[in-house]
């Protein structure tokens, strides 16, 4: 793991002039003592990380050689500990494993907040919490410069109810909320581009979701039974190509959504049993997959736009309500 320090003249020579003014009026040995003492007893706490400074008999330490330490503590924390601790803009370790040994580095318990550091990749954060550690946590931080929510990240954190997800987030990995039982609502950020299978599948109290015009993509089951979302926002302006299968299955409650004209493809069983009372398919939609809107018992109404021959097979599907009608409006 390396540690790349900034100003590295500058922390150098605060570091030599420390040292020598620690030679001159005390023993070394004793500010060391100091500095690794006032180290290990680190304290996480939610406005970040504390030091602890312990009080030293005079005839052990003089003042010369306290504010000696000082300095050395001071420019060694602005410029070391900063790349390692949990709470800062971007941490440079290779791989983060959160788990029952380091779990209170990131968890404050009065607020019930995991704060997450902001690391970059796929494969640099991962979890080994027991079911009990995961049910403690009721809010997640993710701290800004993070680029994406690695796979699994928060699954099964069932008493998670709310999120903070920062702009630097482009991607929202597979499985990233799924069972997240008690997630009300969640604001995905603007850059963020795709998101995976099953993200938040099982998410059965969240309301509401905007699906910013940034991504192309919906994966798989990706808010599938969510059954009591009401409202889902896609921008006219969206960029979005596809809806992947099963992407919204299962949601009882859903009753409208406005697929934009960049969407080209929706997937198998994509709406099954959804609440839709009505659909309007735009005309850059060339694939509609099998049972896309199977059971969707009160859609009364789907308008397709373009030429009926090109998705005249669709018909062979179980497609809306008994009493569903479906028309065809060509240019």
């Amino acid at each position: 793991m390396a540690y790349i320090l900034q100003n590295t003249s500058v922390f150098s020579f605060l570091l030599l002039c420390s040292l020598y003014f620690s030679f001159l009026h005390c023993k070394i040995k004793n500010m060391l003592i100091f500095i690794f003492e006032c180290v290990i007893i680190n304290i996480k706490r939610k406005g970040g990380w504390v030091l602890k400074i312990m009080n030293f008999e005079k005839e052990k330490m003089g003042l010369a050689a306290k504010i000696s330490a000082a300095i050395v503590l001071g420019v060694g924390f602005m410029g070391v500990l900063p790349s390692v601790m949990p709470n800062s803009s971007v941490v440079s370790a290779e791989k983060i494993t959160i788990d029952a040994n380091n779990f209170n580095e990131f968890y404050d318990v009065q607020t019930k907040t995991l704060t997450i550091p902001a690391i970059k990749g796929d494969d640099t954060l991962s979890y080994n919490l027991s079911k009990d550690l995961k049910n403690e946590v009721e809010h997640v931080t993710i701290l800004n410069g993070a680029t994406t929510i690695p796979r699994d990240a928060f699954m099964f954190f069932t008493n998670l109810k709310s999120v903070t997800i920062p702009n630097s987030v482009t991607s929202i990995g597979d499985h990233a909320f799924e069972k997240c039982r008690n997630l009300t609502s969640v604001t995905i950020p603007e850059g963020v581009t795709s998101i995976g299978d099953h993200a938040f599948e099982g998410c059965r109290n969240l309301t509401s979701v905007t699906i910013p015009e940034g991504v192309t993509s919906i994966g798989r089951s990706a808010f599938a039974y969510c059954r009591n979302l009401t409202s889902v926002t896609i921008p006219e302006n969206s960029n979005l190509k596809s809806i992947g299968d099963h992407a919204f299955a299962v949601c009882w409650n859903l009753t409208s959504v406005s697929i934009p004209t960049s969407v080209t493809s929706i997937g198998d069983h994509a709406f099954r049993r959804c609440g839709l009372t009505s659909i309007n398919i735009p005309k850059s939609v060339t694939s509609i997959g099998c049972s896309a809107f199977e059971y969707c018992s009160n859609l009364k109404s789907i308008t397709v736009q373009g030429d009926r021959a090109a998705l005249a097979e669709l018909l062979d599907y179980h497609f809306g309500g008994p009493q569903c009608e479906i028309s065809f409006l060509s240019e």
